[in-house]
Protein backbone atom coordinates (compact mmCIF):
# COMPACT_ATOMS: atom_id res chain seq x y z
CA UNK A 1 0.00 0.00 0.00
CA UNK A 2 1.40 3.40 -0.96
CA UNK A 3 2.10 5.89 1.82
CA UNK A 4 -0.47 8.72 1.96
CA UNK A 5 2.24 11.39 2.03
CA UNK A 6 3.85 9.83 -1.06
CA UNK A 7 0.57 10.34 -2.88
CA UNK A 8 0.21 14.00 -1.83
CA UNK A 9 3.57 15.47 -2.83
CA UNK A 10 5.71 15.05 -5.91
CA UNK A 11 9.36 14.10 -5.32
CA UNK A 12 11.63 16.95 -4.34
CA UNK A 13 14.58 17.88 -6.48
CA UNK A 14 17.81 16.13 -5.55
CA UNK A 15 20.14 18.98 -6.54
CA UNK A 16 21.72 21.62 -4.31
CA UNK A 17 19.08 24.32 -5.00
CA UNK A 18 15.64 24.79 -3.53
CA UNK A 19 13.15 25.47 -6.32
CA UNK A 20 10.68 28.27 -6.85
CA UNK A 21 8.13 28.62 -9.62
CA UNK A 22 5.83 31.25 -11.06
CA UNK A 23 3.39 31.46 -13.96
CA UNK A 24 3.65 33.94 -16.81
CA UNK A 25 1.15 34.93 -19.49
CA UNK A 26 2.05 37.71 -21.90
CA UNK A 27 -0.06 39.92 -24.13
CA UNK A 28 -0.94 38.75 -27.62
CA UNK A 29 -3.99 36.61 -26.98
CA UNK A 30 -3.67 33.05 -28.19
CA UNK A 31 -0.37 33.97 -29.86
CA UNK A 32 1.17 35.20 -26.63
CA UNK A 33 3.38 33.11 -24.33
CA UNK A 34 2.02 31.05 -21.43
CA UNK A 35 4.43 29.07 -19.29
CA UNK A 36 5.41 28.00 -15.81
CA UNK A 37 8.95 28.99 -14.87
CA UNK A 38 10.97 26.89 -12.42
CA UNK A 39 14.17 28.34 -10.99
CA UNK A 40 16.67 28.11 -8.12
CA UNK A 41 15.33 30.16 -5.21
CA UNK A 42 16.51 31.44 -1.85
CA UNK A 43 13.92 30.12 0.60
CA UNK A 44 12.50 27.00 2.24
CA UNK A 45 9.62 28.85 3.91
CA UNK A 46 6.56 26.89 2.81
CA UNK A 47 4.22 29.14 4.82
CA UNK A 48 5.21 32.32 3.04
CA UNK A 49 5.72 30.57 -0.32
CA UNK A 50 3.36 27.55 -0.26
CA UNK A 51 3.56 24.54 -2.60
CA UNK A 52 1.37 24.67 -5.66
CA UNK A 53 -1.24 22.17 -6.79
CA UNK A 54 -0.52 19.91 -9.74
CA UNK A 55 -3.89 20.97 -11.23
CA UNK A 56 -3.83 24.79 -11.50
CA UNK A 57 -7.62 25.25 -11.77
CA UNK A 58 -10.86 23.30 -12.01
CA UNK A 59 -11.08 23.88 -15.77
CA UNK A 60 -8.03 21.64 -16.21
CA UNK A 61 -9.85 18.81 -14.44
CA UNK A 62 -12.74 19.22 -16.88
CA UNK A 63 -10.24 19.27 -19.74
CA UNK A 64 -8.53 16.07 -18.62
CA UNK A 65 -11.90 14.32 -18.39
CA UNK A 66 -12.74 15.45 -21.93
CA UNK A 67 -9.32 14.44 -23.25
CA UNK A 68 -9.71 10.97 -21.70
CA UNK A 69 -13.30 10.74 -23.06
CA UNK A 70 -14.67 9.88 -19.63
CA UNK A 71 -17.97 10.62 -17.93
CA UNK A 72 -18.33 14.28 -16.96
CA UNK A 73 -20.46 13.15 -14.01
CA UNK A 74 -18.22 10.60 -12.36
CA UNK A 75 -14.64 10.92 -13.56
CA UNK A 76 -13.89 14.44 -12.21
CA UNK A 77 -14.14 12.94 -8.73
CA UNK A 78 -11.36 10.49 -9.54
CA UNK A 79 -9.19 13.14 -11.22
CA UNK A 80 -9.50 15.31 -8.12
CA UNK A 81 -8.76 12.34 -5.90
CA UNK A 82 -5.59 11.44 -7.83
CA UNK A 83 -4.29 14.74 -9.12
CA UNK A 84 -6.21 17.47 -7.30
CA UNK A 85 -4.59 16.83 -3.90
CA UNK A 86 -1.10 16.46 -5.34
CA UNK A 87 1.29 19.32 -4.70
CA UNK A 88 4.57 20.13 -6.40
CA UNK A 89 7.56 20.49 -4.07
CA UNK A 90 8.29 24.10 -5.03
CA UNK A 91 8.01 27.50 -3.38
CA UNK A 92 5.39 29.54 -5.21
CA UNK A 93 6.59 32.99 -6.32
CA UNK A 94 9.68 32.65 -4.13
CA UNK A 95 12.60 35.01 -4.85
CA UNK A 96 15.19 33.91 -7.39
CA UNK A 97 18.64 33.04 -6.12
CA UNK A 98 20.32 35.83 -8.06
CA UNK A 99 23.85 34.81 -7.03
CA UNK A 100 24.13 32.40 -9.95
CA UNK A 101 24.06 32.36 -13.74
CA UNK A 102 21.86 29.53 -14.98
CA UNK A 103 21.55 27.63 -18.26
CA UNK A 104 18.06 27.57 -19.78
CA UNK A 105 15.83 24.61 -20.58
CA UNK A 106 12.52 24.91 -22.46
CA UNK A 107 10.03 22.06 -21.84
CA UNK A 108 7.15 20.96 -24.10
CA UNK A 109 4.31 18.82 -22.71
CA UNK A 110 2.64 15.86 -24.39
CA UNK A 111 -0.80 15.47 -25.98
CA UNK A 112 -3.47 16.25 -23.39
CA UNK A 113 -0.94 17.73 -20.97
CA UNK A 114 -0.44 21.27 -19.73
CA UNK A 115 2.28 23.35 -18.11
CA UNK A 116 2.29 21.71 -14.67
CA UNK A 117 1.99 17.98 -15.50
CA UNK A 118 5.76 17.48 -15.81
CA UNK A 119 6.70 19.21 -12.59
CA UNK A 120 8.86 16.32 -11.38
CA UNK A 121 11.26 16.64 -14.33
CA UNK A 122 11.22 20.44 -14.25
CA UNK A 123 11.80 20.63 -10.49
CA UNK A 124 14.77 18.28 -10.72
CA UNK A 125 16.36 20.33 -13.50
CA UNK A 126 15.86 23.56 -11.55
CA UNK A 127 17.29 21.97 -8.40
CA UNK A 128 20.41 21.16 -10.44
CA UNK A 129 20.86 24.78 -11.49
CA UNK A 130 18.69 25.32 -14.59
CA UNK A 131 15.97 27.84 -15.23
CA UNK A 132 13.13 25.90 -16.87
CA UNK A 133 10.31 27.34 -18.98
CA UNK A 134 7.47 24.80 -19.22
CA UNK A 135 5.34 26.04 -22.10
CA UNK A 136 1.57 25.50 -22.12
CA UNK A 137 0.59 24.95 -25.74
CA UNK A 138 -2.51 26.65 -27.11
CA UNK A 139 -2.83 24.73 -30.38
CA UNK A 140 -5.76 22.63 -29.02
CA UNK A 141 -3.38 19.81 -28.01
CA UNK A 142 -3.45 20.65 -24.29
CA UNK A 143 -6.35 19.15 -22.37
CA UNK A 144 -7.23 22.76 -21.56
CA UNK A 145 -5.64 26.17 -21.78
CA UNK A 146 -6.71 29.79 -21.94
CA UNK A 147 -5.67 33.32 -22.80
CA UNK A 148 -6.81 36.77 -21.73
CA UNK A 149 -8.22 38.96 -24.47
CA UNK A 150 -7.92 42.73 -24.91
CA UNK A 151 -10.99 43.25 -22.70
CA UNK A 152 -9.43 41.28 -19.86
CA UNK A 153 -11.72 38.29 -20.36
CA UNK A 154 -10.55 34.70 -20.10
CA UNK A 155 -10.99 32.66 -23.28
CA UNK A 156 -10.66 28.92 -22.78
CA UNK A 157 -9.27 26.56 -25.42
CA UNK A 158 -10.52 22.98 -25.36
CA UNK A 159 -8.71 19.88 -26.54
CA UNK A 160 -9.50 19.09 -30.17
CA UNK A 161 -10.48 15.48 -30.77
CA UNK A 162 -9.72 13.99 -34.16
CA UNK A 163 -13.00 13.76 -36.04
CA UNK A 164 -14.30 10.58 -37.76
CA UNK A 165 -12.59 10.25 -41.13
CA UNK A 166 -10.12 13.04 -40.40
CA UNK A 167 -6.50 12.20 -41.21
CA UNK A 168 -4.16 12.60 -38.28
CA UNK A 169 -0.96 13.79 -39.96
CA UNK A 170 -2.29 17.13 -41.37
CA UNK A 171 -3.74 18.07 -37.97
CA UNK A 172 -0.69 17.08 -35.94
CA UNK A 173 1.77 18.59 -38.39
CA UNK A 174 -0.07 21.92 -38.19
CA UNK A 175 -0.07 21.69 -34.41
CA UNK A 176 3.61 20.82 -34.10
CA UNK A 177 4.50 23.88 -36.17
CA UNK A 178 2.53 26.06 -33.76
CA UNK A 179 4.06 24.31 -30.77
CA UNK A 180 7.61 24.79 -32.03
CA UNK A 181 6.99 28.49 -32.55
CA UNK A 182 5.58 28.75 -29.01
CA UNK A 183 8.80 27.24 -27.65
CA UNK A 184 10.92 29.62 -29.72
CA UNK A 185 8.86 32.59 -28.50
CA UNK A 186 9.44 31.43 -24.91
CA UNK A 187 13.18 31.42 -25.56
CA UNK A 188 13.01 34.95 -26.98
CA UNK A 189 11.06 36.06 -23.91
CA UNK A 190 13.91 34.84 -21.68
CA UNK A 191 16.25 36.89 -23.86
CA UNK A 192 14.11 39.91 -23.05
CA UNK A 193 14.39 39.14 -19.34
CA UNK A 194 18.15 38.78 -19.62
CA UNK A 195 18.36 42.18 -21.29
CA UNK A 196 16.17 43.86 -18.68
CA UNK A 197 13.22 44.47 -21.00
CA UNK A 198 9.96 44.89 -19.03
CA UNK A 199 7.33 42.26 -19.81
CA UNK A 200 3.77 42.58 -18.54
CA UNK A 201 2.39 39.49 -16.81
CA UNK A 202 -1.38 39.23 -17.26
CA UNK A 203 -1.70 36.78 -14.37
CA UNK A 204 -2.15 37.78 -10.73
CA UNK A 205 0.88 37.63 -8.47
CA UNK A 206 3.82 39.82 -7.67
CA UNK A 207 6.70 37.77 -9.01
CA UNK A 208 9.24 40.02 -10.71
CA UNK A 209 10.57 38.26 -13.79
CA UNK A 210 12.96 41.19 -14.21
CA UNK A 211 14.99 39.50 -11.43
CA UNK A 212 16.25 37.14 -14.14
CA UNK A 213 18.26 39.97 -15.71
CA UNK A 214 21.91 38.95 -15.82
CA UNK A 215 21.15 35.52 -14.31
CA UNK A 216 20.66 33.51 -17.52
CA UNK A 217 23.41 31.82 -19.51
CA UNK A 218 21.90 32.11 -22.97
CA UNK A 219 24.94 30.49 -24.54
CA UNK A 220 23.75 27.27 -22.88
CA UNK A 221 20.17 26.61 -23.98
CA UNK A 222 18.44 23.27 -24.57
CA UNK A 223 14.92 22.00 -25.19
CA UNK A 224 13.17 18.91 -23.86
CA UNK A 225 9.75 17.36 -24.43
CA UNK A 226 7.64 14.27 -23.90
CA UNK A 227 5.73 12.39 -26.63
CA UNK A 228 4.15 15.14 -28.79
CA UNK A 229 6.50 17.44 -26.89
CA UNK A 230 9.40 15.30 -28.09
CA UNK A 231 8.43 15.95 -31.71
CA UNK A 232 8.02 19.61 -30.78
CA UNK A 233 11.51 19.73 -29.29
CA UNK A 234 13.02 18.23 -32.46
CA UNK A 235 11.32 20.73 -34.74
CA UNK A 236 12.04 23.73 -32.50
CA UNK A 237 15.72 22.76 -32.23
CA UNK A 238 15.91 22.41 -36.01
CA UNK A 239 14.42 25.87 -36.51
CA UNK A 240 16.25 27.73 -33.73
CA UNK A 241 20.04 27.46 -33.64
CA UNK A 242 20.21 28.73 -30.04
CA UNK A 243 18.91 25.32 -28.91
CA UNK A 244 22.23 23.49 -28.67
CA UNK A 245 20.66 20.07 -28.04
CA UNK A 246 17.29 18.41 -27.50
CA UNK A 247 16.12 15.63 -25.19
CA UNK A 248 13.25 13.57 -26.56
CA UNK A 249 11.27 11.60 -23.97
CA UNK A 250 9.31 8.82 -25.70
CA UNK A 251 9.05 10.87 -28.88
CA UNK A 252 5.83 10.54 -30.92
CA UNK A 253 6.93 10.99 -34.52
CA UNK A 254 3.54 11.13 -36.28
CA UNK A 255 3.50 14.99 -36.37
CA UNK A 256 6.82 15.36 -38.20
CA UNK A 257 7.09 15.33 -42.00
CA UNK A 258 9.33 12.50 -43.17
CA UNK A 259 11.41 14.91 -45.27
CA UNK A 260 12.45 16.73 -42.09
CA UNK A 261 13.91 13.67 -40.40
CA UNK A 262 17.22 13.33 -42.31
CA UNK A 263 18.09 17.04 -42.12
CA UNK A 264 17.90 17.64 -38.36
CA UNK A 265 21.49 18.24 -37.22
CA UNK A 266 20.95 19.34 -33.61
CA UNK A 267 22.31 16.73 -31.14
CA UNK A 268 19.38 14.58 -29.95
CA UNK A 269 19.01 12.23 -27.00
CA UNK A 270 16.12 9.76 -27.11
CA UNK A 271 15.03 8.31 -23.76
CA UNK A 272 12.40 5.67 -24.46
CA UNK A 273 10.05 3.72 -22.24
CA UNK A 274 9.89 -0.03 -22.79
CA UNK A 275 6.29 -0.27 -23.98
CA UNK A 276 5.40 2.83 -26.03
CA UNK A 277 7.07 2.40 -29.40
CA UNK A 278 5.99 0.48 -32.50
CA UNK A 279 7.91 -0.31 -35.72
CA UNK A 280 6.90 2.72 -37.81
CA UNK A 281 7.52 5.17 -34.97
CA UNK A 282 10.88 3.53 -34.29
CA UNK A 283 11.85 3.77 -37.97
CA UNK A 284 11.46 7.56 -37.79
CA UNK A 285 13.47 7.72 -34.57
CA UNK A 286 16.27 5.67 -36.14
CA UNK A 287 16.48 8.04 -39.11
CA UNK A 288 17.03 10.88 -36.66
CA UNK A 289 19.45 8.81 -34.58
CA UNK A 290 21.60 8.14 -37.65
CA UNK A 291 22.03 11.82 -38.52
CA UNK A 292 25.20 12.22 -36.46
CA UNK A 293 27.35 10.27 -33.95
CA UNK A 294 26.42 12.65 -31.12
CA UNK A 295 22.82 11.39 -31.17
CA UNK A 296 22.03 8.75 -28.55
CA UNK A 297 19.12 6.44 -27.70
CA UNK A 298 18.40 4.42 -24.56
CA UNK A 299 15.41 2.48 -23.27
CA UNK A 300 14.36 2.32 -19.61
CA UNK A 301 13.27 -1.22 -18.78
CA UNK A 302 10.13 -1.73 -16.71
CA UNK A 303 8.63 1.63 -17.74
CA UNK A 304 5.54 2.82 -19.60
CA UNK A 305 4.82 6.00 -21.53
CA UNK A 306 3.51 7.98 -18.54
CA UNK A 307 6.54 7.18 -16.38
CA UNK A 308 8.12 10.37 -17.75
CA UNK A 309 5.27 12.56 -16.47
CA UNK A 310 3.85 13.21 -13.00
CA UNK A 311 1.11 10.59 -13.43
CA UNK A 312 2.80 7.66 -11.63
CA UNK A 313 3.22 9.81 -8.53
CA UNK A 314 -0.39 10.97 -8.56
CA UNK A 315 -1.86 7.50 -9.13
CA UNK A 316 0.03 5.39 -6.64
CA UNK A 317 0.64 1.72 -5.96
CA UNK A 318 -1.26 -1.13 -7.59
CA UNK A 319 -3.88 1.24 -9.06
CA UNK A 320 -1.17 2.93 -11.10
CA UNK A 321 -0.08 -0.41 -12.53
CA UNK A 322 -3.69 -1.32 -13.30
CA UNK A 323 -4.37 1.95 -15.12
CA UNK A 324 -1.07 1.92 -17.00
CA UNK A 325 0.43 5.06 -15.46
CA UNK A 326 3.46 3.20 -14.11
CA UNK A 327 5.46 0.14 -15.08
CA UNK A 328 7.13 -2.53 -12.97
CA UNK A 329 10.13 -0.30 -12.17
CA UNK A 330 9.65 1.90 -9.12
CA UNK A 331 8.61 5.33 -10.51
CA UNK A 332 11.10 7.22 -8.35
CA UNK A 333 13.93 5.07 -9.69
CA UNK A 334 12.63 5.41 -13.25
CA UNK A 335 12.53 9.19 -12.89
CA UNK A 336 15.98 9.25 -11.27
CA UNK A 337 17.52 7.38 -14.20
CA UNK A 338 15.63 9.54 -16.69
CA UNK A 339 16.85 12.75 -15.08
CA UNK A 340 20.45 11.64 -14.48
CA UNK A 341 20.83 10.53 -18.10
CA UNK A 342 19.35 13.85 -19.25
CA UNK A 343 21.77 15.82 -17.09
CA UNK A 344 24.74 13.88 -18.44
CA UNK A 345 23.71 14.64 -22.03
CA UNK A 346 23.15 18.30 -21.21
CA UNK A 347 26.54 18.39 -19.48
CA UNK A 348 28.29 17.32 -22.65
CA UNK A 349 26.47 19.47 -25.18
CA UNK A 350 26.11 22.62 -23.09
CA UNK A 351 29.68 22.29 -21.80
CA UNK A 352 28.65 22.53 -18.17
CA UNK A 353 30.96 22.26 -15.18
CA UNK A 354 28.49 20.80 -12.70
CA UNK A 355 29.66 17.19 -12.29
CA UNK A 356 26.90 15.57 -14.33
CA UNK A 357 29.47 13.48 -16.23
CA UNK A 358 29.19 10.95 -13.40
CA UNK A 359 26.14 9.62 -15.28
CA UNK A 360 27.78 9.39 -18.72
CA UNK A 361 27.37 5.60 -18.77
CA UNK A 362 23.59 5.98 -18.74
CA UNK A 363 23.75 7.94 -22.01
CA UNK A 364 25.53 4.95 -23.53
CA UNK A 365 22.87 2.55 -22.27
CA UNK A 366 25.00 1.06 -19.51
CA UNK A 367 23.65 0.43 -16.04
CA UNK A 368 20.80 -1.25 -14.23
CA UNK A 369 17.36 -0.95 -15.91
CA UNK A 370 18.89 0.68 -19.03
CA UNK A 371 19.67 -0.72 -22.47
CA UNK A 372 21.27 0.96 -25.46
CA UNK A 373 18.96 1.62 -28.38
CA UNK A 374 15.56 -0.06 -28.43
CA UNK A 375 14.24 -3.62 -28.60
CA UNK A 376 11.60 -2.41 -31.10
CA UNK A 377 12.61 -3.07 -34.70
CA UNK A 378 11.58 -0.91 -37.69
CA UNK A 379 9.39 -2.35 -40.45
CA UNK A 380 11.15 -4.89 -42.65
CA UNK A 381 10.36 -2.77 -45.74
CA UNK A 382 12.21 0.20 -44.21
CA UNK A 383 9.08 2.38 -44.17
CA UNK A 384 9.00 5.32 -41.78
CA UNK A 385 5.55 6.60 -42.64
Amino acid sequence: MANVDECNMLPRGSGPHTVGCADLMTNGGQEGTFMRVYYPCTTNDSKMYPPTSLIPRHEYTVGLVSFLRRSQWLFPHFINRWFGKMNAAVYWNAPLNDKGVYPLLIFSHGLGGFRSLYSTVCIEMASQGFVVGAVEHRDESASASYFIDNDGQEKWISFYHLQPGEKEFPLRNKQVEIRAEECIRALHLFKDFQNGCPVENLLPGDYKFTSLQGCLDLQRVAIMGHSFGGATAILAAHKEADFRCAIVLDGWMVPLHKDLLPVVKTPLFFINSETFHWPVNMAALLVLLSNQPANKMITLQGTVHLNQSDSPFAICGYLGRLLGTRGSLDPKEAMRINNCASLAFLHKHLELALGFEQWDELVEGKGQHVIKGSPVQPPTDGSSS
